[in-house]
């Protein structure tokens, strides 16, 4: 499960941030959070190739 990162118009300091700013954030910006994985999320599978412990 993936949470999505929306920009906010405004800083914390209260600043509102002009369109391109928001729209270059888009390009350069967190792109999500993994909130949840299942066991399988991260298996080795040597018949296709894909390795994720060592």
């Amino acid at each position: 499960m993936v949470g999505i990162y929306i920009e906010p118009e405004k800083t914390k300091g209260g600043l509102i941030l002009s369109t391109g700013a928001i729209k270059e954030s888009v390009w350069q910006g967190t792109v999500g959070l993994v909130l949840k994985k299942r066991k399988t999320a991260f298996n080795d599978e040597p018949e296709t190739g894909t390795y994720f412990h060592g």
